[in-house]
């Protein structure tokens, strides 16, 4: 039995609930039915999916090859800088910069967060070869979690309708900013008025989402903490 994506008027063969365009649910259609519309048919996506696959395993091994390469190199001709890491590293970014925007699970922001901060582990990385001086988490860092809020209220205003289902995201933020902050009170980090500014710019905006979303806000921590 074929299905009908309503949204995209195209037919589709394989088994799956969702149109592979839009990601609209499918209708049902029995046996027969639009057979003169060859044209709008979409082909069985298994093979895109399994071609897809095998070009991810493919991208894998060729980053794990190049990794052990220069790991071994790395070994071979070592004075005291590990330098295979930033390449093995950069590869493995690669990789997962490929596997974020391939997902049809993650939304923009979710894909925009998550690849910002694999690139903000991407500076602690190199902080730690050139010998952790911790300019990544005292600097960085903050101003990562400011621009990150930034871009939460670019989406947010873009996203109007359904703002206050960004609050898990800020909340998130909130915890890392606070971390931060103590990280920061203990004496592990130096003070820097640009973590303060991220702690209460975060603060400011989930606050935000609270009370300005209302029921809605609510009922969504609620739901995402199974409260």
């Amino acid at each position: 039995m074929s299905k009908k994506c309503t949204h995209c008027n195209i037919i589709v063969l394989d088994d799956t609930e969702y149109c592979p365009f839009c990601h609209h649910v499918l209708q049902k259609e029995e046996n027969g039915t639009h057979q003169t519309e060859v044209k709008n048919r979409y082909p069985d996506i298994a093979e895109t999916v399994r071609r897809v696959s095998i070009a991810r395993r493919i991208l894998l091994y060729l980053a794990v090859a190049i990794g052990v390469i220069c790991l071994f190199t790395n070994y071979r001709t070592y004075d005291g800088l590990l330098w295979s890491l930033i390449v093995i590293y950069g590869l493995i970014y690669a990789v997962i910069i490929v596997s974020l925007f391939s997902s049809e699970k993650l939304g923009a922001y979710g894909k925009v967060g998550w690849t910002s901060f694999f690139a903000l582990i991407y500076t602690v990385v190199i902080d730690l070869v050139f010998g952790f001086t911790r300019w990544s988490i005292t600097y960085i860092l903050p101003s990562w979690l400011i621009v990150i809020n930034a871009i939460l209220v670019i989406f947010m205003i873009v996203d109007h309708a359904k703002f206050q289902s960004y609050i898990l995201h800020e909340f998130y933020i909130v915890v890392m900013n606070v971390v931060l902050f103590i990280l920061i009170r203990v004496g592990l980090l130096k003070q820097v008025a640009v973590a303060e500014v991220a702690l209460m710019m975060s603060i400011l905006i989930f606050l935000g989402i609270l009370i300005l979303g209302g029921r809605a806000a609510h009922t969504e921590i609620a739901r995402r903490f199974h409260i």
